[in-house]
């Protein structure tokens, strides 16, 4: 395999284009010390010095200049970008110079020249990046997942339902008795409004219902900081299975001895497993149907239920993106909590990946699944820094018997911080006797 049969579609900050040439041209810093009445001289390498990169880059056709015009606006936008090299791949670039010639030989044609300098070091000094910088960044990229993977679920739904106006009335009713029992789920009672219209006929009244019913769950749970608040959360939005007509449920499990290992134990030599890291999770043992879409996935029947699971998981990531936020300045869950928490939303997000797959087209299930995708990154994003945001996690051996208020005092010499040891470690059973020799997560301050 070669370059000429590798090579990458080449583009800049997201605008794409064709490529004639391209030169990459690296050259060392070099300071030569010179003696005087000696021959030759000392070399003192001082490194390499930023790449640079020529690249002539191709337009043509009647609307050659729309390309054009995309690519020279964003060599105007400030500060460095993402240049996709044909050859080496994503690099961190700032565009120095870039010419456009046109020849009366050539009619809606130009090969436009530009180069580009490295822009970002071998070793990052001031790349460092605050948890709470960081936390904001995945906020973002979680809302803007969200909002796309809604968008495509509500595409799909549109285009599948439309093939049903087609059918005999009977597979009309049919479709529609699966919509609705989708929808009683989440609202068994009816408590939320629903429209009078034809799913089949307006697709989007189902999403507009669908989204109702699954917000009232929401709306009407307070989270506030509260562990146990998510979980019964959570468990309001079950798996979704089909079987005919019947829609079928099973609950994802949200606690933590379902995703951390640990004991549980009054044991003097009892423990907890520390927790430095979010690793992905195991999901747990449940019926084979519910894990993914069921035997005859990507019939019309199955479109109302890859919508309920996309929406709901769209629903959970935004209430756990705002859970996880709070732990910046109001920390009240263990680190463990925090895992079950990512460890959740990411089994969702495969569970709707399934779906999406099984009922959309390809090119709707990639949008979809990248969007999805986005979403799983974000959420494991803000995990990780609540996680840094924290002191490190130590472990401590207990030396002498002793209650939560005095370890806190001897170690931290506050002992107001003793909820904080105990929220640490969920085996400790009794508050007021720590055994002597019982291993204890504490943080290192």
């Amino acid at each position: 395999m070669g370059w000429k049969t590798e090579l990458l579609d080449a583009s800049f900050r997201g605008v794409t284009f064709e490529v004639e040439s391209v030169q990459d041209d690296g050259e060392k810093s070099i300071v030569v010390h010179e003696y005087p009445y000696r021959a030759g001289a000392e070399i003192e390498d001082l490194g390499r010095k930023a790449r640079r990169i020529r690249i002539t880059a191709l337009f043509w056709g009647e609307d050659y200049l729309s390309g054009v015009s995309a690519l020279v606006k964003a060599f105007e936008e400030t500060g460095k970008g993402e240049l996709i090299h044909p050859v080496f791949g994503s690099v961190q670039v700032a565009i120095t110079r870039w010419g456009i010639p046109h020849k009366a030989d050539d009619p809606d044609y130009v090969a436009l020249d530009f180069e580009a300098v490295e822009a970002s070091l071998d070793n990052p000094f001031f790349d460092y990046q605050s948890p709470r910088a960081g936390a904001e960044q995945a906020q973002t990229a979680l809302e803007s997942g969200v909002l796309d993977s809604l968008s495509s679920v509500a595409a799909t739904v549109r285009d599948r339902l439309a093939v049903v106006q087609e059918y005999a009335q009977a597979a009309r009713a049919r479709v529609e008795n699966v919509l609705s029992a989708v929808l009683d789920v989440y609202d068994a009672g009816r408590s939320v409004v629903r429209s009078a219209l034809s799913y089949i006929n307006y697709p989007a009244a189902f999403i507009a219902d669908l989204q109702a019913v699954q917000s009232k769950i929401t709306s009407d749970s307070s989270l506030s900081g509260s562990f146990s608040a998510w979980t019964r959360l959570s468990d309001s939005f079950p798996r979704l299975g089909r079987t005919g007509n019947t829609i079928k449920t099973e609950q994802i499990v949200s606690g933590v001895s379902s995703r951390v290992r640990g004991t549980v134990s009054g044991e003097v030599l009892g423990r907890a497993e520390a927790v430095m890291s979010i690793p992905r999770p195991v999901p747990p043992a449940i019926e084979p149907q519910l894990i993914a879409p069921a035997p005859d996935a990507g019939t019309v029947e199955d479109v109302p239920v890859m919508a309920a699971t996309v929406t709901q998981t769209a629903q959970l990531a935004e209430a756990a993106g705002g859970l996880l936020a709070d732990e910046l300045d109001d920390p009240v869950m263990t680190p463990q909590e925090i895992e079950a928490v990512v460890g959740n939303i990411r089994e969702r997000v495969q569970d709707s990946i399934d779906w999406v797959r099984a009922v959309a087209d390809t090119e709707t299930a990639y949008a979809a699944s990248e969007s999805l995708r986005t979403i799983a990154d974000a959420v494991q994003t803000l995990g990780a820094k609540v996680l840094e945001s924290r002191p490190p996690l130590v472990e401590h051996v207990v030396e002498t018997e002793c209650n939560a208020h005095l370890l806190a005092h001897k170690l931290y010499g506050d002992f107001t911080r003793a909820a904080e040891i105990v929220r640490l470690n969920p085996q400790i059973r009794n508050p007021n006797f720590i055994a002597k020799g019982q291993l204890l997560n504490v943080y290192a301050d």
